[in-house]
């Protein structure tokens, strides 16, 4: 349940063809405000969030910790705050962007584990649509 990072470590990430579809309002929910970007359409990338990974052991192997942005690329216009986006995760190593998304695709699981629901039951609850994917 990757969280907001403190570190400047964003220098030097790149796209390595991970994305997630959202909403700015959705990531904000989960991220808070933007670290960066005005939303004006006049720049290459209207919002980002600098952000670090939690999981550990992961899929991966990808250390707690480490650093990853999620982004918008090029869309030369305003977003409104409702509208499904294809954000780009920047990473320093591709399999870093892969944890990134498991993060992000796994962020309300994670929330309900961390409150002491079991695995089972969160199953449950997603085979009768209790919780999304969202």
């Amino acid at each position: 349940m990757a969280k907001r990072s403190k570190d400047d470590g964003m220098i030097g990430t790149s796209f390595h063809g991970g994305t997630i579809d959202a909403t700015p309002n959705q990531i904000i929910e989960k991220y808070g405000e933007p670290m960066w970007g005005q939303n004006t359409g006049n720049d290459k990338v209207n919002m980002e969030w600098v952000l670090e990974t939690t999981e550990y052991p992961n899929h991966w192997d990808v250390p707690k910790g480490t650093i990853f942005t999620i982004y918008d690329w090029k869309h030369y216009r305003s977003l409104s705050m409702d509208e499904q986006v294809e954000w780009h995760i920047g990473s320093h190593k591709p399999v870093d962007g892969y944890q990134a998304s498991d993060e992000w695709n796994n962020h309300h699981v994670n929330l309900l584990r961390g409150k002491g629901v079991t695995d089972e039951d969160i199953q449950m609850m997603g085979d009768l649509d209790i919780i999304s994917d969202s």
